[in-house]
């Protein structure tokens, strides 16, 4: 899975407004972990950046932290990779592991627990084509061009739990749907907020490139859908944000995803 996250920056962010409007700073490491089944164990540590030349940080070291992981409850200690990574390459992630890890720093036990969550079921998709005519401003006098059927996607969802939509054009130099005038092209990815229920409508103008697209149906927990809520937090609203992390900030989720291709043509 690509990194669609803005979790660390989310939280140095955080940090950084806190202190510019508070001395006060707690040196709390950040853990950012997305385990999903057919990867290996792995785990991101950092800590947050004070913005305050009085700030006090911790003795310890990312790169001499112990790290252990317990699988279903069997503990190993995960190795120091480089820039804050630790993992475990012998075991691959599977469905319904119980997974909690935990490290000492400064006076206290940073830890974390997560399940993974099952693959989706029965995702389908309204058509595997979208005929989309390009738009261009200047042809605007001639009337603007017909648009089609939405794509709908649909899967069970039984529980109620969160599903997270991302689409993805994986062409090397995709040509544009339309003109972008002055603008900075749009990436080639796009997503949408969790949802609790089992569909999904992309209206045909989110396609801003021609090509095949991965559409991406996520099973999430509960802690990685709370992070959209902290979207909405400003320098003017400011809010700490949600975590599952004793003693420290991040997070440290399953999750689990079916894939579908889409053809956008002209």
């Amino acid at each position: 899975m690509k990194k669609y996250s803005y979790l660390i920056i989310l939280f140095i962010f955080w940090s950084c407004e806190e202190n510019s409007l508070s001395p006060t700073f707690s040196d709390i490491p950040v853990v950012e972990a997305y385990l999903q089944p057919g990867r290996i164990l792995q785990v991101q540590i950092d800590r947050q950046l004070a913005f305050s030349s009085e700030a006090a940080y911790q003795d310890d070291e990312i790169s001499e932290l112990e790290v252990f992981l317990s699988v279903d409850g069997v503990q190993n200690q995960l190795t120091y990779a480089a820039d804050g990574l630790f993992l475990d390459s012998t075991v691959l992630v599977q469905t319904g592991m119980e997974l909690e890890f935990e490290f000492a720093f400064g006076d206290g036990i940073v830890k974390g627990a997560t399940v993974i969550p099952s693959k989706p079921v029965d995702l389908s998709i309204s058509a595997s084509t979208l005929a989309i005519e390009q738009f261009d401003i200047s042809d605007l006098a001639s009337g603007l061009p017909e648009i089609p059927n939405p794509i709908d996607i649909s899967w069970q969802n039984p529980h109620g739990s969160f599903y997270l939509v991302v689409v993805e054009n994986i062409e090397n130099n995709p040509e544009p749907t339309k003109d972008f005038g002055e603008e900075d092209p749009p990436e080639f990815v796009f997503r949408n907020e969790p949802v609790r229920g089992n569909t999904f409508q992309i209206p045909p103008r989110s396609f801003n490139y021609y090509g095949t697209h991965r559409i991406i149906l996520f099973h999430i927990n509960d802690d990685y859908a709370s992070l959209y809520d902290d979207g909405e937090s400003t320098s003017q609203n400011l809010t700490t944000p949600s975590t599952g992390i004793e003693n420290g900030v991040g997070i440290f989720t399953g999750i689990h995803s079916d894939t579908l291709n889409l053809e956008v043509t002209n």
